[in-house]
């Protein structure tokens, strides 16, 4: 029994540093790619900070453009009454002239 005893406990020391092993591996490759996140995190914050700039921008522009859009309706509509105004008032000037 003891031969059996001394052979388990060598095959489960095996398996202990095995495992030992990896965690210690695990540990250290989980380590690298803290730091890599990190890095990276430090890197892309300008970025990050651009396009944060952008969306505001483009917040700004929608607030600006719901705003004008009546002032475009309030000039938009007398300068098409105006423009179809002179057209008609034209195209008769033309055609009286071709009578004369």
């Amino acid at each position: 029994m003891s031969d059996l005893d001394s052979d388990w406990r060598v095959l489960v020391n095996k398996r202990l540093d095995t495992l030992e092993n990896d965690l210690k591996k695990n540990t250290e490759a989980t380590q690298e790619n803290t730091e890599t996140v990190v890095r990276v995190e430090k890197n892309t914050a300008d970025v990050v900070a651009a396009f944060q700039a952008a969306a505001g921008a483009f917040k700004v522009l929608e607030t600006l453009g719901k705003i004008g859009k009546p002032f475009f309706w309030l000039a938009g509509i007398p300068a098409m009454c105006l423009a179809a105004w002179n057209a008609i008032k034209h195209s008769w000037e033309s055609v009286f002239t071709f009578w004369k």
